[in-house]
């Protein structure tokens, strides 16, 4: 196989394994003694977190957020946080639509 992969310090939640060798997650395939590097690769410098600082970084700013989240962006991170988010197939599996505050635009006369 072509190229090779340098896997550490990801989180797969709900997969504790994973979380402790990452190449368990990696596929059908790809194992350290295949494709894996000893050392990460040279790379430009990059600024980096670690995975749980990224997820809290994401979720803070993540959805419509000014002047405030949203009902629908609010329910998301929270599902995300306490790991109960699932997929949605009718609106009433979400609670329903939120309220959501119309405005009319003034009519413009056509000249």
């Amino acid at each position: 196989m072509p190229g090779s992969f340098f896997v550490a310090g990801n989180i797969l939640e709900g997969s504790p394994k994973v979380n402790q060798n990452n190449w368990l997650g990696m596929g059908k395939g790809y194992t350290r003694d295949n494709v894996g590097a000893s050392e990460p690769f040279p790379a430009p410098p990059v600024t980096t977190e670690p995975a749980q600082a990224a997820l809290e970084h994401v979720l803070k700013d993540a959805g419509a957020t000014l002047p405030r989240r949203d009902a629908v962006d609010g329910r998301i991170v929270g599902e995300v946080r306490d790991g109960t988010g699932h997929i949605i197939k009718w609106v009433k599996d979400a609670g329903g639509w939120p309220d959501f505050l119309s405005t009319t635009m003034p009519s413009q006369s056509l000249k």
